[in-house]
């Protein structure tokens, strides 16, 4: 049995129901104080940027040993020195989750929604979705009204919006596709995104569109798996790749594995002007302000022209 000190909880002084994305009406406090996120790079970087207070953060287990925070620690310097190890990624223990006192406990849907009633006997639970195909940005304003940080995440889209508006100079981008696109080297298929996180972020501020192919993307997700063989008719004005550091990879990493699975492409839509980004995923994959200034900032002048 889970035991735990809800008399050291502060009280809220007010509280509002929300619906989570896994359709849960839940009373949460107006500004809560100990927020536990179980989700690292998604839950934990929104955390981080709109000074969210948190009482701990799931953490991956590198192959030495160590506990990591995806993201959290490359964009804004999360460790499990500075923020207390809620969960290891994929194992989550209610019993440490609890040792925290959290006032509000803030899972994903993916990972988390079978331990959900035992989670929800500690403290109010939300469930994120980050793949559930909402845009990015509604998805950031959801958590923003959940942690009582609104003000602060209006006044950062703001100061972004006005940083997209002087990249664009004045030009109707409206035209400009693009497309995050992964290459999945075991099974020699494609992944295409409609919405990624920082890219997707940086990209609509721009008023850049998602490419022709992600049509091909069922609705209420955020990508899908292709054959390799539709390479051919894949266009946009801007390719985004990604690879993981973490894991060592680096741009020609990610080159080599699709010229593995489908050779010729990248130097093909080369070759016909599209501009191929080769990004670090745990910085422009979570949706971030910061992840998506990066993005802004690796864009060529005069893209898409």
């Amino acid at each position: 049995m889970l035991r735990y000190a809800l008399a050291f909880l502060p009280l809220p002084l007010a509280a509002a129901e929300v619906t989570d994305h896994a359709g849960f009406a839940v009373t949460v406090p107006d500004a809560p104080q100990r927020v536990v996120s179980l989700h690292d790079w998604v839950a934990s970087v929104m955390a981080a940027e709109l000074d969210v207070p948190l009482a701990g953060s799931s953490a991956r287990v590198t192959d030495d040993g160590d506990f990591y925070i995806r993201s959290g620690f490359e964009l804004f310097g999360l460790t499990v020195d500075n923020t207390p190890l809620a969960s290891v990624h994929g194992q989550t223990d209610p019993e440490r989750v609890a040792s925290l006192n959290p006032d509000l406990i803030i899972g994903n849907s993916g990972d988390n929604l079978q331990q959900r009633e035992q989670l929800a006997s500690i403290a109010p639970v939300l469930m994120m979705d980050p793949e559930n195909g909402m845009p990015p940005l509604e998805i950031y304003r959801d958590f923003a009204d959940w942690t009582g940080r609104r003000d602060v995440f209006d006044a950062k889209l703001a100061a972004f919006q006005a940083q997209a508006d002087r990249m664009a100079q004045g030009r109707d981008l409206s035209g400009c596709t693009y497309l995050p696109l992964l290459v999945n080297g075991r099974d020699g298929t494609l992944t295409i995104a409609s919405d990624y996180g920082g890219v997707s972020l940086a990209m609509d501020a721009l008023g850049a569109v998602p490419a022709e192919a992600t049509a091909l993307i069922p609705d209420g997700v955020a990508r899908a798996n292709v054959s390799a063989e539709i390479a051919g008719s894949l266009t946009a004005g801007v390719l985004i790749l990604t690879h993981l550091q973490s894991r060592d990879e680096t741009a020609e990493t990610t080159r080599a594995e699709f010229e593995q699975v489908v050779p010729g492409f990248l130097d093909h839509l080369s070759g016909q002007g599209t501009v191929i980004l080769n990004l670090p995923r745990e910085r422009v994959y979570p949706t971030s302000f910061k992840g998506a200034a990066e993005v802004l900032a690796a864009l060529p002048v005069g893209f898409c022209g």
